[in-house]
């Protein structure tokens, strides 16, 4: 939709750059519909802080390409299986995007997807890679024992097969930002290694959230105007259904659970009352040391917001989003 490009980087050899571990792959996300240039950045760090295991690295470079010019980027990891990315198993781990783009009904000719059969989620197989169709089949079975523990509501049968921390983690996330692609679902990424239990993460994705105004898809970058709850404000396993907000049960069915909407509480408890402290302290850094590429940036991509303004704004409705949050988590 937009001039300025993200780009994925193959190096013809593994090279440790910008502090990060070694490797070929990388990628250069543009965020240009961002206009705070940081809301993955803070995503991403709201993820660290709730120790989520290997959430995407933040760095900011200037691109020039081929003699050209062509703003500040986000430089950060591509999401893969690896030692120094997602490390799970090489024999027996599984790397899952639950995405539409890359499921059957959007990428029908591809030989890696699925329809999962419980909940009829878009399920894109990212490790192994080149998957068999015998391979192919025993991820879908082994998922499909996985989506049951969790129409069943059963906690302690679930917990055998599932960090449901991790789940926690990542609903917490997807509904301080408001990431309303959890709905279709896009870029929910999962995985599970030799332990045999499924993880959610690393989170990815997030210029579709904090209230981004889609109507203005094109050619807006209009943010933070909502402030309703994707799971609703009582009881997310029984989550709004309509055309927009109905969100699989595979995340929310859960809610129906005690034992899970207590696990859900406690965890908010641990981590809401520092947790934005953490964030923004490491956002004004990024903000410190990127302000001058910031400029160059707008210079080359002229929008109709600035970024100092966007920034705190982006601030305010956060903390605003965490304060009501805590009501609400207390009525669940």
């Amino acid at each position: 939709y937009y001039n300025k490009k993200p780009y994925r980087i193959k190096l013809g050899a593994k090279a440790a750059l910008l502090g990060l571990a070694a490797n070929k792959d990388w990628v250069l996300l543009a965020n240009y519909r961002d206009p705070t240039n940081f809301m993955n950045a803070v995503t991403f760090d709201m993820a660290r802080y709730m120790g989520m295991p290997y959430t995407n690295s933040n760095r900011f470079v200037e691109v020039t390409l081929n003699g050209t010019y062509i703003g500040m980027y986000q430089f950060t990891e591509q999401i893969e299986q690896g030692e120094s990315r997602v490390n799970i198993d090489k024999t027996s781990g599984v790397l899952l995007n639950l995405d539409l783009d890359d499921g059957p009904d959007l990428a029908s000719s591809a030989t890696d997807n699925f329809t999962s059969t419980v909940y009829s989620l878009p399920v894109c197989v990212k490790y192994p890679d080149d998957v068999t169709a015998a391979r192919l089949d025993s991820v879908k079975t082994d998922f499909t024992e996985l989506e049951t523990l969790i129409k069943n509501g059963d906690y302690t049968a679930l917990s055998k097969r599932l960090d449901i921390t991790s789940l926690i983690n990542f609903l917490i996330i997807q509904e301080l930002t408001r990431n309303v692609e959890l709905v279709s679902p896009r870029s929910m990424y999962m995985y599970k290694s030799s332990d045999n239990i499924y993880h959610f993460g690393p989170v990815w994705d997030f210029d579709g959230g904090f209230a981004f105004d889609w109507a203005s898809m094109t050619d807006g970058h209009n943010y933070f105007g909502s402030d309703t709850w994707l799971m609703g404000s009582t009881n997310p396993a029984q989550h709004p259904v309509d055309a927009y907000n109905e969100i699989s049960g595979f995340f929310v069915n859960m809610f129906s659970s005690q034992e899970f909407v207590s696990a859900y509480k406690a965890r908010w408890n641990e981590i809401s009352l520092n947790m934005l402290t953490d964030v923004f302290a490491k956002l004004d850094d990024y903000v410190l040391h990127t302000s001058s590429a910031m400029e160059r940036n707008a210079a080359k991509w002229p929008i109709d917001k600035t970024y100092s303004t966007e920034i705190q704004n982006m601030k305010t409705w956060l903390t605003n989003r965490v304060s009501s949050y805590t009501n609400v988590v207390a009525g669940y």
